[in-house]
């Protein structure tokens, strides 16, 4: 099921006062994309568009092919395993950070990320790695809302890669709607 349709649903507005959300808060808006399960700590719709935060849990063989992002810069901390990085197209630029590691990506600068093998954490009954991700400016966790799977048991496996579509027509015209592209290098798009 697509959730496109759902994310207009979700009841989230701008806070004002403090926002406290618990690790593995199971109220809080969760996808599947790239292989992974994304939840999302502090929204789009509660920060007024200025960034958010996204716990990005990464089984073995996770993670998203290179991309960059038009207008968002992005920063992942490690928070459990080890997760390996490119920064920009060339083989050297690669790298591996473990708990407590920093990767900061501004804005139309190629870069991926991934779980080569790192089993330290574990959702529901999947093994992984995880990093908090912090995106100025917000929205970019309602593109995932519209393009990947809206999770709805947490504690089942996160299905494969393979089997977790990103519907690359829906990432478009949705980047095209706010002005935001992603644009997916390593699937020929320049």
């Amino acid at each position: 099921m697509n959730s496109s349709e759902d994310i207009r649903n979700v009841p989230t507005e701008v806070v004002d006062d403090f926002l406290v959300v618990p690790q593995n808060d199971p109220n809080r808006p969760a996808t599947y994309v790239a292989g992974d399960l994304y939840t999302t700590l502090a929204t789009t719709r509660e920060t007024d568009f200025d960034f958010n935060v996204i716990d990005f849990f990464a089984p073995v063989g996770g993670g998203p092919p290179q991309h960059y992002h038009a207008f968002e810069d992005e920063l992942w901390y490690v928070t459990g395993g080890e997760l390996n990085f490119s920064a920009g197209n060339q083989e050297a630029n690669n790298f591996s950070l473990s708990e407590g590691g920093l990767f900061f990506s501004p804005r139309e600068k190629v870069h991926s990320w991934g779980n080569a093998d790192s089993e330290a954490e574990i959702v529901g009954n999947t093994p992984g790695a995880r990093a908090l991700g912090f995106v100025n400016p917000g929205a970019l966790e309602l593109l995932f809302e519209a393009a990947g799977i809206l999770v709805t048991d947490r504690n089942a496996p996160i299905p494969p890669n393979g089997d977790i579509p990103f519907d690359l027509e829906i990432q478009s015209k949705f980047g095209a709607r706010l002005g935001s592209p992603v644009v997916f290098t390593g699937l020929g798009a320049q």
